[in-house]
């Protein structure tokens, strides 16, 4: 079983510590007005102290358990080992499971941290290979009016009793007056973009600024996980 995460805890004075920051930094005239932290800092402010994370590595490692990576804001650990490690270490059975004719493996009941980790260790994750999915809810099919048809919006259109204002790529260029750096071979290819907060982004990535047959639907689903992104060690807050 590879890549389980082991998620860590805050302390009660870190909770409340950290909810003062994001309230100041986001409050023009603090001190911590957009003082933004990078993940290490995150980590050494607000995640657990090295002694408490050798005290975990520890104990996984006396489990059988092969330790990846610790996430750079110290959110959680990443690990691997076996069914029978976990089941040994966590009081939990790895079960096979047939769910619309795929076949998934999975913990059969909630795991179990050691008391001697609950003030640090707030449970572990991933204890199985379901796919996520996605919770996009389709309201509507935009349609390109025929020859000689009235004009109309293509991502504008209404659903019950809401009607839903989408954007193009040529509406977003009219707006943010884009289209002067667009023609001139700027499009955004080699930049970062840092997304702070906990949002939903669906846009559309218009390679030529022409045809709609190469639009392409890009999803972002960005979390305030306040921390690194585990996999990788990335994040911000």
């Amino acid at each position: 079983m590879r890549r389980m995460l082991l998620a860590l805890k805050r302390s009660d004075e870190q909770e409340s510590a950290l909810k003062v920051l994001l309230a100041g930094q986001q409050a023009k005239g603090s001190p911590q007005f957009h003082q933004w932290l990078t993940p290490e800092d995150f980590g050494r402010q607000f995640g657990p102290s090295d002694s408490d994370i050798a005290k975990v590595t520890a104990w996984l490692n006396a489990h059988g358990f092969q330790v990846a990576d610790l996430a750079k804001g110290r959110t959680a650990i990443e690990f691997s080992g076996t069914a029978g490690q976990v089941q040994e270490a966590f009081a939990t059975s790895i079960h096979r499971y047939e769910v619309n004719g795929e076949q998934h493996w999975a913990n059969a009941n909630e795991p179990s941290i050691p008391s001697a980790l609950t003030p640090v260790v707030k449970g572990v994750l991933t204890l199985h290979n379901f796919p996520r999915h996605s919770n996009a809810v389709i309201h509507g099919q935009p349609v390109k009016p025929g020859p000689g048809a009235a004009s109309s919006p293509y991502f504008t259109f209404a659903s019950g009793q809401s009607t839903f204002y989408g954007l193009g790529p040529t509406d977003f260029a009219t707006i943010y007056d884009v289209l002067p750096l667009w023609k001139a071979g700027i499009d955004g290819t080699g930049q970062t973009i840092a997304i702070v907060g906990e949002t939903n982004i669906v846009y559309l990535l218009h390679r030529d600024h022409g045809s709609l047959s190469v639009i392409q639907w890009i999803h972002l689903d960005v979390y305030r996980v306040v921390g690194a992104a585990v996999s990788s060690g990335r994040g911000c807050v």
